[in-house]
């Protein structure tokens, strides 16, 4: 049996109007307890079989950073066993990713980004409350 792995990251710099996700604000004390507990439940389903997919969604994942995703990915291997070639992918925002961040989520193993652009339009952005512009898209 092979299965896919979905980890919320329930973390954002600021609540979106638009978002119905469940999300609470970026605290980092909060962020690494939460990370710490990702890894006890992966604990608690024991040995599964194949895991070809990692999916990182919020929230915010590219809050995270290289370390803690390495640290989360570590620690979840450990309980589920993830194929040579799994697909792991990151949620990301415009506004929080860096070009040195990519090269680092790369390292870890992170391998599809999921790039959460809602709009190529200045306007629309700005009544979204998004705050990045088409040009960091």
């Amino acid at each position: 049996m092979v299965i896919g792995l979905y980890i919320h990251v329930p973390f954002c710099r600021q609540k979106c109007a638009y978002c119905d996700f469940y999300s609470l604000p970026a605290q980092e004390e909060a962020i690494e307890r939460y990370l710490e507990l990702v890894v006890a439940e992966a604990a608690l389903w024991g040995r599964v079989p194949a895991v070809n997919t990692v999916f990182f969604g919020g929230g915010t994942p590219s809050l995270l950073s290289a370390h803690q995703i390495s640290t989360v990915l570590e620690g979840v291997s450990r309980y589920f066993c993830l194929t040579k070639d799994a697909e792991i992918t990151l949620e990301a925002n415009p506004e929080t990713l860096r070009p040195a961040d990519l090269l680092e989520y790369r390292r870890v193993g992170i391998n599809r980004l999921s790039l959460g652009v809602q709009t190529l339009s200045s306007e629309l952005l700005l009544r979204l409350g998004r705050r990045h512009s088409p040009q960091q898209a």
